[in-house]
């Protein structure tokens, strides 16, 4: 009937309306559900869109250059396990991310720091901001390198009263005067995660006015450092805490 025959076709349209949005906003997002694979890519996501970042399983991006982090909320992730991996295209004397956030912060989710010859991530805290906030969940950072700069680490942090978490992480095999961690500011939480074959203390409190380091279930073997081959020196002026537990 020319009735049915009629209403057949606006449903059809509201059909093609409806995906046409769907492509129109994948479009001007250029996000969707895809994930990512180049720097470049990255880059534009990180400095334009935010929200979550999937990386692409099995992918390696170079940096090329340092990107700057400060939407509050972002999580970069590798889209399936942890076999997605950062390192630089060319010796890059500075750091992968500079992270300037606070409140939601960022998260790094299943993501591989390797071969840099600086700082893999640096953690500032933003100007008027009283937090600080990163976490790394089954991250792995081998075979960097921040040798050649003295009062730094692998991850360091800087200034701030927020928190610095790690869960579930590997740290193997890196090269660094400061720490593997080193904290300049911020509380550090270390859960679950493993520190193996490191020349460097693994976690080193340096100069906080009130510092404060939580480590459960964690694993140290086979460290060396400038300061100390085990855990929590604080190489402070000022009282601090630090509590080691097993549950």
């Amino acid at each position: 009937p020319p009735y049915s025959h009629a209403k057949s076709n606006i449903e059809r349209m509201r059909l093609v309306h409806a995906l046409l949005l769907i492509l129109l906003k994948c479009v001007s997002l250029t996000y969707c559900s895809a994930c990512t694979d180049t720097f470049e890519e990255l880059k534009s996501r990180v400095q334009n869109i935010g929200g979550t970042i999937k990386i692409c399983s099995g992918s390696t991006i170079q940096f090329s250059e340092t990107l700057l982090v400060k939407r509050n909320g972002m999580i970069i992730k590798c889209e399936s396990g942890n076999n997605c991996i950062f390192e630089p295209l060319v010796t890059l004397n500075d750091r992968l991310f500079t992270v300037l956030v606070s409140g939601k912060g960022i998260q790094f989710i299943g993501m591989t720091f390797q071969k840099m010859e600086a700082s893999a991530v640096v953690i500032y805290q933003d100007v008027g901001n009283s937090s600080l906030m990163a976490t790394f969940k089954q991250c792995t950072f081998r075979n960097n390198n921040s040798a050649k700069y003295s009062n730094t680490g692998i991850i360091k942090t800087l200034d701030g009263d927020g928190s610095v978490n790690f869960e579930d992480c590997f740290f193997m095999e890196n090269l660094a005067l400061g720490g593997v961690i080193y904290s300049m500011g911020a509380k550090i939480s270390v859960s679950r995660c493993t520190f193996y074959g490191n020349s460097a203390t693994p976690i080193l409190m340096q100069n906080v006015r009130t510092p404060r380091l939580d480590i459960t279930n964690s694993c140290f073997e086979g460290n060396s450092g400038k300061y100390l081959a085990g855990v929590g020196n604080f190489h402070s002026s000022f009282s601090g805490s630090w509590k080691l537990s097993q549950q």
